[in-house]
């Protein structure tokens, strides 16, 4: 367990850098995409992981234009929250990418 009164950070950062930048774990540390399914991404305007939706669906989309092709299809919700299955159909959506 890292000692957070000596190299917290540091001791901490080692513990968990394999997992970090797994990009079974986190995606955008992929270096490959080529050859994945149809991808649907949806994200809420506020969010938390919403700039993590975009970038990924932007990764996606040039990779379908470099190789074979990711279709991804990428709705933005707007005006809602991360909750936003549970706002009864309020939402407006906005297709991002295709």
């Amino acid at each position: 367990m890292p000692d957070a009164l000596k190299n917290g950070n540091e001791e901490l950062w080692n513990e968990l850098q394999p997992v970090l930048v797994d990009p079974y774990f986190a995606p955008l540390m992929a270096t490959k995409l080529d050859g994945l399914p149809v991808t649907y991404i949806a994200t809420a305007e506020y969010d938390v992981l919403r700039d993590d939706g975009i970038l990924y669906a932007r990764s996606l989309s040039t990779a379908a234009s470099v190789s074979c092709g990711v279709p991804v299809y990428f709705p933005a919700f707007a005006g809602i929250h991360c909750a936003y299955p549970r706002t009864d159909g309020q939402a407006e959506s906005t297709w991002v990418a295709s």
